[in-house]
């Protein structure tokens, strides 16, 4: 039986220097600490964290959290999605049932009209769909629930106070129906307990059903300490046979990661079932597009490529959209790119990302290294402001919008270079003013692993 301890707290409202790129989430808030759903494999019980007590029965109750939140969502100049859900909490535990503390949250974020993310394992979060459509209208919302299997006898050990998978699934599918955008987080899926290839393609199975738009994955990390000593003796009611087999996974990682193997071994399973049943890895462009800052929007869309090729194996040279994320609050995008932003054609249009989709749809290497690193600190002249009907070797507005991710793309197609001092013809492969460049000739996307990968593409590669 849980005990609730009311509290005030100074603040609210966490802001993060960089947009989320798992859940597009620019601002979090945890308006409880401590969880009644128990979780065996909870991150929220390692001692970086700080929660006080019993984390499964002492709960700590924000009680100010509303007023909090009005106040300081009042003094927010960055438009972005506010993810409720927290590290230490589940924003729809029990104990929002007396105290409704994320359903008063949820009123202020909706006269402040911005955009919003749930993550739950709750089916409470059903009382709350009425509002959530409301925001999705004017802002946009999007509802998650994690699962780390569908096994209804794995979720009575390691996650007894959960709402069964299946009252999950169910809520998930009636948000679908009043247009609510859905995903799941699987995650973390437990090693040698809900990470066979039999539990995971079931897991997708399922979630697909449900009509969810994506499926993120991930592992189980497990911190030394409380987190760690909590988790084995769970398992060791349960799996006795695989306490040695976790002592050498589990090593004392500063992060409480896994060995690399098992990680790469989950990541190509869920991979592989995820593109079998046509679900994005990522939270589709679509679901965020206009609905955050448009360095954030080009900064996902990068991650998100990047994110593709690593799950394909294929090493992107340098984690150049890495680079282009971490300072995304700060990035002002480059004159030569502004084309994409009107009138909003497609990401392939941004330097770098048509260079790298070229590498992704014919499966081979680029000729040169891809110098987009650089993009941003160069001066020459044809970084001028341009008219956006002006043609950058052979790029114009009207001739850069992507067709449907099943027809032969073409960047920078045809026409004569409009760049002061440039020479370039059509179909010539670089550009006098900027010859470190090479540029991406048609590509065709009908080969085998395009067929595979292009509804998770497609996702991505919707115009802005």
């Amino acid at each position: 039986m849980a005990t609730y301890h009311e509290t005030t707290a100074r603040t609210i409202l966490q802001r993060s220097k960089v947009t989320d790129s798992w859940f597009v989430s620019k601002y979090g808030m945890n308006l409880y600490r401590g969880c009644e759903h128990a979780c065996a494999y909870c991150d929220g019980r390692a001692e970086k964290y700080r929660v006080e007590g019993d984390f499964g029965r002492d709960i700590r109750v924000k009680t100010n959290a509303p007023e909090l939140l009005r106040r300081e969502l009042g003094r927010v100049k960055e438009r972005g999605f506010i993810f409720v859900g927290g590290g230490v909490c589940d924003a729809y535990q029990p104990a929002e049932r007396t105290h409704e503390l994320t359903r008063r949250c949820l009123e202020v974020i909706a006269e402040r009209g911005l955009p919003v993310h749930v993550l739950t394992k709750s089916a409470l979060v059903e009382r709350d769909l009425d509002l959530l459509a409301r925001i999705n209208d004017d802002a946009g919302a999007i509802l998650s629930c994690s699962f780390s299997s569908i096994d209804e006898d794995v979720v009575r050990v390691f996650e007894p106070g959960c709402a069964p998978a299946a009252e999950r699934l169910r809520v998930l599918a009636l948000a679908r129906d009043r247009g609510i955008p859905t995903g799941a987080m699987l995650l973390p899926l437990i090693p040698l307990v809900s990470d066979s290839a039999a539990s995971v393609e079931v897991l997708v199975r399922s979630v697909k059903e449900a009509g969810v738009a994506f499926a993120l994955f991930g592992g189980m990390t497990l911190k030394g300490g409380r987190q760690q000593r909590h988790f084995m003796r769970v398992l060791g009611k349960r799996h006795p046979e695989h306490l040695d087999r976790y002592a050498a996974l589990y090593q004392g990682h500063e992060h409480g990661h896994a060995s690399g193997a098992d990680y790469h071994r989950t990541d190509r399973r869920c991979a592989r079932l995820l593109r079998e049943h046509r679900l994005p890895p990522r939270i589709p462009h679509h679901l965020f597009a206009g609905r955050v800052r448009r360095n954030v929007e080009v900064a996902m869309i990068l991650s998100h490529i990047h994110y593709l090729l690593l799950l394909q194996g294929k090493q992107n040279k340098g984690a150049w959209c890495a680079r282009w994320c971490r300072p995304a609050p700060a990035l002002t995008i480059p004159s030569s790119c502004r084309s994409i932003l009107q009138p909003r054609p497609g990401p392939l249009d941004l330097e770098g990302a048509g260079l790298t989709f070229k590498r992704y749809n014919s499966g081979g290497e680029a000729k040169r290294p891809l110098a987009s690193r650089t993009a941003t600190k160069r001066r020459t002249p044809w970084r001028k402001k341009a008219s956006s009907s002006a043609t950058f070797c052979g790029s114009s507005s009207a001739s850069s919008a992507s067709t449907s991710s099943t027809s032969a793309r073409t960047s920078w197609a045809s026409s004569t270079c409009s760049r002061p001092a440039c020479s370039a013809s059509a179909g010539s492969s670089t550009c006098s003013s900027s010859p470190s460049r090479w540029r991406p000739t048609t590509t065709d996307s009908t080969g085998t692993d395009d067929a595979v990968w292009s509804p998770v593409r497609a996702a991505f590669v919707t115009r802005l």
